[in-house]
């Protein structure tokens, strides 16, 4: 099932551990690493992702001052079996349970939606104080680096994709390392403590919400927010009237389809792939413009707090309206967060290409992107030059992995199985994270590729695995949309909060179980997904026009 056994001296960095006694799964990790990585990127989260992951445990209190990153795999974070990527529960779990107000157990049911038996918290009280210290500084840093740094950090994006087009390759190769530094060291780091503290101030937001009979008005409170998405938004629509993409590119060029994958192109990289977007954003109506809709969600976002404040008791209103404007000022902070990461990640991607052309030109590999088949330290000169027949070899394996699955949740090593089609079900009930929007009943529509020919008609329901801010023109057709991955300040989540549009997401395989043309009723407030008429057959089709 895995393939033939690699050969002597060749590395496979997909294959994953011989050996672990942990408690794995890929629910949370696909959002960050959806599909099969390439070796490079997957290196480059693994090493960078641990760094920050541990430098941020050490800045909340949650670590003790000198903890360093394990090179044993049981004790990381991250791990990847089989070319998936996925979560070590058991490491997350103490990180919770240092943490004063969750708990080991709390989070591993935030992940699985259960706890397993017999695996009681663990619970460090010696750390809270700590915490109660040391987070609220380290949040306040984040929120600062972030906010204040951005224009320097698209200074420095914008500098360093541009020397690489007269690099070399030792130019080249330090870029690599430059960037990859800023990743493990800044904006890595920057986003992880963000996203820490916005996912505590919605959790903390919701629970308010629901002792004051409201629940899910945290929805509804946490749209109307100015995010990167919102510039976004409202950047690509000014461009169907005044096409300045040389002024857009130098803001967000570093986006594009699957733009955390260092092998895919961005937007600088590959102007065309805008073009496409660009394209379908010229044939919406004008009372689609995001500014109407920013308006109508504010108003919502206003009612909505006003709801909240005149539910709760007097003395509980002051500290509910703090709780709120934190959570404006912070849940903004992880798409910001995820915008610099994905900067670094194209100097990253830019300075690769480099080093990929000039390693076909001296005859070292077969092809430029068999760059992307190394690993980080490969390139940055930390570990020995892979001849081009390894690289072949890791090609051939990273297109076997895209084959194959292994299981959402397992403890050691996980069985590897081949994808299979999905067989056709009689009912289909999905149950996801409802991100609010109400309900709406209309053909699905299941899209792999936001740039595909398989377009969607305005009234129909998007259905999809993830998405990036490539999928941004068709939430506007959508009459609702459906994503397999994710949670309620996810990237789709929150773009469907912004434009008012029903949402469920984390369905887990709802693209694979639902088929284009199905008759589906999404209910945003719920978090359900329910068929109503399977889609109908080239029979039904011919019966109903004769």
């Amino acid at each position: 099932m895995s393939g033939s056994p690699t050969p002597v001296g060749f590395v496979d960095p997909l294959r994953g551990p011989e050996t672990s006694a942990r408690y794995w799964t890929t629910v949370n990790a696909a959002e960050a690493l959806p599909g099969v990585p390439t070796p490079l990127s997957w290196s480059w989260y693994d090493i960078g992702t641990e760094k920050a992951q541990i430098a941020g445990r050490v800045l909340v209190g949650a670590s003790p001052v000198g903890t360093r990153p394990s090179r044993d795999r049981d004790q990381r974070h991250l791990g990847i079996f089989y070319g998936r990527c996925a979560l070590n529960v058991d490491v997350w779990r103490s990180f919770a349970d240092a943490i004063p107000g969750t708990s080991g157990n709390s989070m591993e049911r935030d992940f699985l939606s259960n706890v397993r038996p017999g695996h009681p918290t663990r619970a460090l009280p010696q750390r809270y104080p700590i915490v109660a210290v040391k987070a609220p500084l380290a949040f306040r840093r984040a929120r600062r680096e972030l906010i204040m740094g951005a224009q320097d950090h698209r200074r420095w994006w914008r500098e360093a994709v541009t020397a690489m087009d007269s690099a070399d390759e030792q130019q080249a190769r330090a870029a690599f390392a430059d960037a990859l530094s800023d990743f493990e060291n800044h904006v890595g780091l920057a986003h992880l403590i963000a996203t820490m503290a916005a996912n505590g101030l919605y959790d903390a937001l919701a629970r308010i919400c629901a002792k004051a009979g409201l629940p899910g008005l945290e929805r509804a409170l946490t749209t109307a927010m100015d995010t990167e998405e919102t510039q976004l938004l409202a950047q690509l629509w000014a461009l169907r009237s005044a096409p300045d993409t040389d002024s857009f590119l130098a803001e967000f060029g570093y986006q594009g389809p699957a733009a955390g994958e260092l092998a895919k192109s961005s937007w600088r990289d590959d102007p065309g792939l805008l073009a496409s977007v660009l394209d379908r954003y010229r044939t919406l109506p004008d009372d689609q413009n995001p500014e109407i809709r920013a308006i109508r969600q504010h108003a919502e976002a206003v009612h909505a707090r006003d709801q909240l404040l005149g539910a709760l008791p007097r003395p509980a209103r002051r500290p509910a309206a703090m709780l709120l404007r934190l959570a404006h000022s912070y849940l903004p902070l992880r798409e910001s967060g995820r915008a610099a990461v994905l900067r670094t990640v194209d100097v990253a991607r830019a300075a690769a290409k480099v080093v990929g052309s000039h390693a076909v030109a001296d005859g070292r590999i077969h092809r430029p992107d068999d760059v992307f088949m190394c690993t980080v330290p490969e390139i940055i000169g930390e570990a020995r030059q892979p001849s081009a027949d390894e690289l072949k070899f890791r090609r051939e394996r990273w297109e076997l992995y895209q084959t194959m699955q292994v299981p959402a949740v397992w403890t050691g090593l996980p069985t590897p199985s081949l994808i299979v089609a999905q067989p056709d079900e009689e009912t289909v009930t999905l149950q996801g994270i409802g991100t609010g929007g109400g309900t709406v009943e209309g053909r699905a529509r299941v899209v792999v590729d936001p740039s595909s020919d398989d377009d969607l008609e305005p009234g129909e329901i998007l259905v999809c695995h993830t998405t990036d801010p490539s999928w941004v023109s068709l939430f506007h057709y959508a009459a609702a949309v459906v994503i397999d991955i994710g949670g309620a300040v996810s990237h789709g989540a929150i773009v469907a909060r912004e434009l008012g549009v029903p949402c469920v997401i984390n369905t887990g395989n709802g693209s694979r179980r639902l088929h284009s043309g199905d008759l589906i009723r999404v209910d945003g407030d719920a978090g359900t997904v329910v068929r109503l008429d399977s889609a109908p057959t080239e029979h039904d089709l011919l019966e109903e026009h004769t």
